[in-house]
């Protein structure tokens, strides 16, 4: 999914600003719950189900 998707969606269903959903998704990659699809541009895909546990 591209990041742009991502911080429009997540932004619209939860009411806060895109910069929020950045900043969490920053999080994210940090402690290794999303990635960067390698050569693809913008797209990020989910390392493990876990994440849909910690967000559901």
């Amino acid at each position: 999914v591209r990041y742009n998707v991502i911080t429009d969606i997540a932004s619209k269903k939860f009411g806060v600003g895109k910069s929020r959903i950045k900043t969490l998704l920053n999080y994210a990659k940090k402690d290794g719950l999303i990635a960067k699809e390698k050569g693809k541009e913008g797209k990020y895909y989910a390392l493990s189900s876990s994440i849909f546990n910690k967000f559901g």
